[in-house]
């Protein structure tokens, strides 16, 4: 953790920034503590994905709206702290590999991203944020709720 330390206060003299003295502790915590490298352990998780197919138009309808039923349920300042992506399961089909088929859904746009359907076996947690490639969304699964 000193090492972590050492590396985030030669950056911050780099940049001209100054650590914050809680930044410091969340750094280097306490033996044993939990949470202790809270930088390293806040970094959102890979999903493994076993293959990207092209979407099919019914994929994407209900990647679509699964969306947008669960965006009608926010207010105005819920939908103002969105992420810039969400990830929305959608419907399987005969390519299906995994157990989940999940699509990329753009907050600023209001669009699917790409046309690319990820296929996994262990989905992120509901509301999870995690790495999708090259994006970082997080999951909202069936969109009941975000």
């Amino acid at each position: 953790m000193r090492f972590l330390l050492a590396l985030a206060l030669g950056v911050g003299v780099l940049c001209g920034c100054s650590l914050s003295p809680e930044t410091i502790r969340r750094i280097e915590g306490t033996p044993g503590e939990e949470g202790t490298g809270a930088f390293l352990s806040k970094l959102p998780r890979a999903i493994q994905i076993l293959a990207t197919n092209d979407a099919t138009e019914r994929q994407r309808k209900v990647a679509s709206d699964r969306v947008l039923a669960s965006l009608a349920q926010l207010n105005e300042k819920e939908l103002k702290k969105l992420p810039e992506y969400l990830a929305v399961d959608t419907e399987s089909d005969e390519r299906a590999q995994g157990t989940k088929n999940v699509m990329l859904w753009d907050t600023q746009t209001e669009e699917i991203v790409g046309n690319d359907v990820y296929e996994v076996e262990t989905p992120p947690e509901q509301g999870e944020v995690a790495r999708w490639n090259e994006y970082t969304a997080r999951y909202i699964g069936a969109g009941t709720t975000l």
